[in-house]
């Protein structure tokens, strides 16, 4: 019965994330790690790599043979990536989950029908296979500190290894390696800070093996012209930019720096019910304190705390995905707390169910739009431009969305701002770009298509969007792309307000 829970619930992973993959363009973050792998495969340039802070190891596991199709078959490549990523990624998630919970089912289940998990789970990217990874290291971390034998160390090594090898924030973990360790090992202290050195000797070496153990320039203050290994080089990259920050948008306000309340507002409003929930009751046991707790229990509570704590303080809010690994920790402590707290099955079982119904009808609801999920604290997901930008909600993948809207519209010539860098004839639209102030050549245009990141100014110098919020869509493409008929008069004077602030400068990474 348990096994064949299980195979039903890789299926559901495995269908939604497909249907999300088939019926999207690639996202930002694709489009820069097919353009990364083809130097790497194509030409041995790791300094791409390194140069925007990229880790290696999805552009390995996914990228290998789609930066070998022509270029000309970019679609082809973006779904050999996505298959790879959900088979390698999204899967293993689910299992890691599975397996390392009592109620193994249950919280797989939740996890697999969380939409933002299935969002990102669908996409060639970073964040679900490092959460996997990372949760994987977890687990390992529990594993060794209950039977530490020469096998339990090397799972632990390697998984970890993985996980930076996956992204860089995954280095984490030596913290909470620590914190678990010196806990345990109070006698042991030396022991313990030597075996914390080998797996950072051992993770060092395996992620610059995937580098082909490239030396680069550093491109950090003082040290800009100085070549370092890759990974390094990397790391220096994501500090340089934490310490500077990123253009971030909120409810409608705008920062260069983020609020430290960021990552908690967008949870607010990204989050199913049952999430939210766990989120919260997953806050509250982590800081309770408990001294009869398993070595799992300490695991989960010092990585939930620790990965929250780091997002209060991080001056790059772009996404939640930067936090996914908060889910199915929450998922984690709170179904094991109830198993613990209720003795009487009945609860348990009823508590299970309610939660799985939420969580289902949540999922179906938004699919296979799961990226731009947003709560019904939120207005749903019609709502969800109002909130949040980039990749909570526009990351540039509703171009077969776009395409099908102008077919339905008749859209003869459209007029679009499209945040993204897919290429548009890849997905069969056809636009002009509005990169233009010229009002007087605005007039053949029939409609307009405003992607939502641009419409709040996200990354725009001069807002020159704003004069549309007011205005009432006339159709969307998916949730992402708002588009007008220029037949309309208050689209006509929004077009000659926002041709006033043309042109602009980008400020997208």
């Amino acid at each position: 019965m348990t096994r064949a829970a299980l195979i039903v619930i890789v299926a559901i992973v495995v269908v939604e994330a497909g249907w999300s993959a088939a019926t999207t363009s690639a996202v930002l973050d694709e489009v820069t790690y097919l353009d990364v792998s083809r130097a790497l495969y194509l030409h041995g340039d790791a300094s791409r790599l390194a140069a925007l802070g990229i880790a290696p190891l999805p552009i390995v596991l996914w990228y290998g043979i789609p930066a070998l199709v022509a270029p000309e078959q970019f679609t082809k490549a973006i779904a050999l990536a996505r298959s790879a990523a959900i088979a390698l990624a999204a899967v293993p998630l689910v299992l890691v989950v599975y397996y390392w919970l009592a109620m193994g089912v249950v919280g797989a289940a939740l996890v697999a029908l969380s939409p933002n998990v299935v969002a990102h789970g669908a996409l060639a990217t970073t964040d679900v296979l490092a959460t996997g990874c990372s949760l994987a290291a977890l687990a390992a971390l529990a594993q060794y500190v209950d039977r530490p034998t020469r096998p339990t160390f090397a799972l632990l090594a390697g998984t970890t290894s993985l996980a930076v090898a996956s992204k860089y924030s995954a280095l984490a973990l030596f913290i909470i390696v620590a914190v678990v360790m010196f806990t345990r090992f109070r006698s042991r202290i030396g022991g313990a800070c030597a075996a914390i050195g080998v797996i950072a000797a051992t993770t060092f070496v395996f992620v610059w093996a995937l580098h082909r153990f490239a030396l680069v320039p550093a491109a950090f203050p003082y040290i800009e012209h100085v070549n370092v290994p890759a990974p390094v080089a990397g790391v220096l990259f994501q500090l340089k930019h934490q310490r500077e920050g990123h253009p971030s948008f909120l409810m409608g306000m705008h920062s260069g720096t983020g609020w430290w309340y960021f990552i908690p507002a967008a949870l607010s409003v990204k989050s199913t019910p049952v999430e939210l929930v766990a989120l919260v009751a997953a806050t509250v046991i982590s800081l309770l304190p408990r001294r009869d707790g398993t070595t799992s229990d300490l695991v989960w509570r010092a990585a939930f705390l620790l990965f929250g704590a780091l997002a209060l303080v991080g001056r790059v809010d772009i996404g939640i995905r930067y936090v996914l690994i908060l889910i199915p920790l929450a998922v984690l402590l709170v179904t094991t707390w109830v198993c613990g707290t209720f003795a009487r099955p009945r609860i348990v079982v009823a508590a299970s169910a309610i939660a799985l119904a939420i969580q289902s009808v949540n999922a179906a609801s938004i699919a296979p739009h799961y990226l731009s999920y947003f709560n019904a604290l939120a207005g749903g997901p019609a709502n969800g431009f109002r909130y949040l930008a980039d990749s909570n909600i526009d990351w540039g993948q509703d171009l077969p969305a776009l395409r099908a809207a102008f077919e339905r519209v008749g859209a003869r010539r459209p007029l679009l701002s499209y945040f993204g860098s897919a290429p548009l004839n890849a997905y069969g639209v056809t636009a002009d770009p509005w990169l233009s102030g010229d009002q007087a050549e605005l007039q053949p245009w029939d409609w307009v298509a405003i992607s939502v990141t641009n419409l709040n100014g996200a990354y725009l110098s001069g807002d020159p969007f704003a004069p549309f919020r007011p205005v009432e869509p006339s159709t969307r493409a998916g949730y992402s792309i708002f588009l007008y008929s220029t037949a309309r008069a208050d689209v006509q004077r929004a077009i000659a307000d926002a041709s006033v602030r043309l042109p602009w400068s980008t400020g997208i990474r």
